[in-house]
């Protein structure tokens, strides 16, 4: 569990303010366009109570922070299309803290669960949260298309920028983060569990990927 003496509390936690006040926001449905996959929102937190933005408890030493949600309605649809009720969605990842998953990635990604399980959320790099992004309408089209799909569901793309770094954080102010869907969670047995890497290797120039299964 995530806790006050723990290194990430802060982030933890305004990441979790950021998302009690994003995902609540009612916003007009919409069906899912290139433009849309474009659309953000921003929410800014300070001490500042008469400042613009969302004041933060006093107790928190978090100087402020912005909160960026990309493509809110798009992933609202993707979640809809997933039959993701909004009020489970919105207990399961902004309640309490969040577990840690200790990960063995050479990314230096920090991995959480949701309280109950059902969601990981993970951090990503900005070339990746970018990737998404141009990816996402053909994303969202496919899994409405195909609700059976076994694509991993992303269900929410966000980034965290502090207005000063954490202690260590090396340094770092902007956190990218999604959600997606925990394939853990099931009542299923899980008898096998493959971890899939890609490796990079140069050849005659090229970059050539592949999978790596162990």
């Amino acid at each position: 569990m995530i806790e006050e003496k723990h290194a990430q509390f802060e982030l933890v936690f305004a990441l979790l303010h950021g998302l009690k006040h994003s995902v609540v926001k009612t916003r007009k449905e919409a069906e899912t366009t290139s433009k849309l996959c474009k659309e953000y929102e921003k929410f800014n937190f300070s001490h500042s109570v008469r400042g613009v933005g969302i004041p933060l408890p006093g107790h928190i030493k978090l100087r402020g922070f912005e909160f960026k949600v990309y493509a809110p309605r798009v992933f609202n649809n993707v979640r809809k299309a997933m039959l993701v009720n909004d009020i489970d969605f919105f207990s399961s990842i902004c309640f309490n803290s969040y577990v840690e998953f200790i990960s063995n990635s050479k990314s230096g990604a920090f991995f959480y669960y949701s309280n109950d399980g059902k969601y990981m959320i993970k951090t990503i790099e900005q070339a990746e949260a970018k990737c998404l992004i141009e990816l996402l309408h053909a994303y969202s089209k496919h899994l409405n298309d195909n609700p059976e799909s076994k694509l991993c569901k992303i269900y929410g793309l966000y980034r965290l920028s502090l207005n000063h770094s954490l202690p260590r954080m090396g340094g770092r102010k902007k956190f990218y983060f999604i959600i997606m869907e925990s394939v853990f969670y099931t009542a299923r047995y899980i008898h096998l569990i493959y971890d899939l890497k890609g490796i990079m290797m140069l050849s005659l120039g090229w970059y050539v990927f592949e999978d790596v299964v162990s």
